[in-house]
């Protein structure tokens, strides 16, 4: 137990923007190859934002006509063994809020990077 605590503090943690899990759920490609790294190889620790999760959510329902059903599975998959950063909302950097909404996860859960597409 102690060993897995020990690797789970040094595995590489990182923020995947809502693009990223999106195409990582729907199409082939380098997103997909992100995420399948981290749901089948545990190769980093996942930092999610309940807000990242409801975008996510929205995008899917509205944009590609998901089944509702299908997203409650997606994310309960995805989020299972991720890290939930709380941001604060302190970033102001960028014009788009959903810019800033992910630079605040990555602060909030000490992200190493942020994989954006």
């Amino acid at each position: 137990m102690i060993n897995y605590l020990i690797s789970w503090k040094k595995k590489m943690r990182a923020v995947l923007d809502t693009n990223v899990l999106i195409s990582g759920i729907l199409w082939e490609g380098t997103p997909k190859k992100c995420l399948d790294a981290y749901r089948f190889h545990n190769a980093y620790q996942l930092i999610l934002s309940a807000e990242i999760v409801h975008e996510f959510r929205t995008k899917l329902l509205e944009k590609f006509q998901v089944p509702l059903s299908i997203i409650q599975q997606w994310v309960k998959e995805i989020s299972q063994y991720a890290y939930l950063g709380l941001p604060k909302h302190e970033t102001t950097v960028w014009r788009d809020e959903k810019d800033n909404m992910i630079l605040d996860t990555a602060f909030a859960g000490k992200a190493n990077y942020i994989v954006t597409g």
